[in-house]
C-alpha cells in the first residue's frame, strides 16, 4: 500500500484566488445569459425597409409597403420624423406623409400617428409643393439617426 504523507492539497491561498475566479467567471455568464433576456423600452437599433414607391404625378404622390421593420414589433409614428428630400434641388420638399396599419387602419399623417409602423403597414407620400417632375427619397429619422431612405423616385 501506498501511504500519503502531506494530507494538504491546496495552499489556503491558492485556494481563495481559485474560488473569487470561479465566482467572477459565473458571474459574468449569468450576466450575458439574463442581458438576453432584457428589452430596452427606448433607444434600441431602429430600422424601416420598404418596397418600391410606385409613383402617381396626376395626384402628386407615391406608395410604398413596408417590409419589415427593427424592431419587429414595429416603431411608433411619433417617433419617426420623415423627409421628402429633392435630389434635383439637394432640399426638403413639403410632403404629407400619410398610409396605412398593417390592418387596414388608415394613417391620416404618419407623424402624429400612435400607431406602430411595421410590416403590412403602407406609407404614402403626397407632394404639397409645386415641384412635379424633380426626383426624390424619402428619409425616415428616428432619435435623431436616419433609419430608412428610399431609391430615388419621381413625382
Amino acid at each position: 500500500m501506498w501511504k500519503i504523507k502531506n494530507k494538504e492539497a491546496v495552499s489556503p491561498v491558492i485556494g481563495v484566488i481559485l474560488m473569487v475566479a470561479i465566482t467572477v467567471v459565473l458571474a459574468a455568464v449569468l450576466y450575458v445569459w439574463v442581458s438576453g433576456f432584457m428589452t430596452t423600452t427606448s433607444g434600441g437599433v431602429y430600422a424601416v425597409s420598404t418596397g418600391v414607391l410606385t409613383n402617381d404625378t396626376a395626384t402628386k404622390s407615391a406608395t410604398t409597403a413596408v417590409v419589415s421593420t427593427q424592431p419587429a414589433s414595429g416603431i411608433k409614428g411619433t417617433a419617426i420624423t420623415w423627409q421628402l428630400w429633392n435630389v434635383t434641388s439637394s432640399s426638403v420638399a413639403a410632403a404629407t406623409i400619410s398610409g396605412a396599419t398593417e390592418t387596414g387602419t388608415t394613417v391620416s399623417n404618419w407623424a402624429v400617428s400612435t400607431e406602430y409602423l411595421k410590416a403590412g403597414c403602407s406609407v404614402k407620400v403626397t407632394l404639397t409643393g409645386t415641384n412635379i417632375g424633380s426626383t426624390y427619397t424619402l428619409k425616415a429619422i428616428v432619435g435623431g439617426s436616419q433609419v430608412y431612405e428610399s431609391a430615388a423616385f419621381t413625382i
